[in-house]
């Protein structure tokens, strides 16, 4: 695969995560984290299992040998990060989780330095550094005034947990390195995820705080609105991330989260109506910088 057919596939993965907030924003008001968390990946595994099932059968003798290594990345990505966005999104603002999810491209490249040894380079730096200021015009309005009123909520540390769960999970999965091929692997990543979260909701049960998907009690929408998240932000999603760092390294992909914030932009423009103003040009344009200077990085460095 060509370096550019890795950055599509990273962008893809963006634009997919890029609904997931408005989603998870609107469903969790009704349906408890867990709850959500289980149904979403639930959805994702029944996709994947006619897909993956079969070649994972004929690779169980390698999954025995990674087992491990799928147990961690499982838990690390569907369990861990997924859940604590939701939880996280019920004590937090849209606005603290943009500016929280540009910590991740940063929390990747140390996380990739102290278990890869990578190096973090002026440039590099300087390539978060426009991003960063990027995400900052468009979560402020260009408004310093906006900016300076966004305040400290009790979500807050819970998406920083999220975000660093997701840094680890990219890391180790170019650390470790599973034998799996990329479909069987992420099927037995996702059982594994998911088995986690069964147990959360069984404890939800358990307490009567439970959510069920049924359309005769909650609709439709939010019905569509899982089978949505099951197959673009949890299925397609985790499949290009995962081609992408393959194809380059998570440090280089960890650049592509900021593409989130731009493409949450341009869907509110298609969906909602909203208008672009000069900070959404003028950040977009800092984060494609930042992106490409990135880019040159690696190019450079390998």
């Amino acid at each position: 695969m060509s370096q550019r057919q890795a950055y599509l596939l990273l962008a893809l993965a963006a634009l997919f995560w890029a609904a997931n907030p408005a989603l998870g924003r609107f469903l969790v008001g009704s349906v408890p984290p867990i709850s959500l968390s289980f149904w979403r990946w639930s959805g994702a595994v029944i996709v994947m299992a006619p897909l993956a099932l079969p070649a994972l059968w004929k690779q169980r003798a390698t999954l025995r040998q990674d087992w491990l290594a799928v147990l961690v990345l499982g838990f690390l990505s569907v369990t861990g990060f997924t859940t604590l966005v939701y939880v996280g999104l019920r004590y937090t603002t849209a606005t603290n989780l943009s500016l929280l999810n540009a910590t991740m491209p940063v929390m990747i490249l140390i996380v990739a330095r102290l278990l890869l040894g990578h190096v973090i380079g002026r440039q590099r730096l300087m390539g978060v550094a426009v991003c960063l200021a990027g995400v900052v015009l468009i979560v402020g309005q260009g408004s310093l005034e906006t900016l300076l009123a966004v305040r400290f909520n009790p979500g807050d540390p819970i998406i920083l947990a999220a975000m660093l769960c997701w840094a680890s999970y990219s890391v180790l999965l170019a650390r470790l390195k599973p034998r799996l091929p990329m479909l069987p692997f992420q099927l037995a990543a996702f059982v594994a995820g998911w088995f986690f979260l069964g147990l959360g909701f069984a404890w939800e049960a358990a307490a009567g705080a439970a959510w069920w998907p049924s359309p005769a009690d909650v609709g439709w929408v939010p019905l569509v609105s899982l089978v949505f998240l099951a197959v673009f932000p949890s299925v397609l999603a985790f499949l290009f991330w995962q081609k992408g760092i393959e194809a380059t390294s998570p440090g280089t992909a960890g650049y592509f989260i900021y593409l989130v914030p731009v493409f949450g932009t341009l869907l509110a423009v298609l969906t909602l109506g909203e208008r672009l103003y000069w900070f959404h040009f003028a950040g977009m344009a800092a984060i494609f910088a930042g992106i490409w200077l990135a880019q040159r990085t690696t190019a450079k460095t390998g």
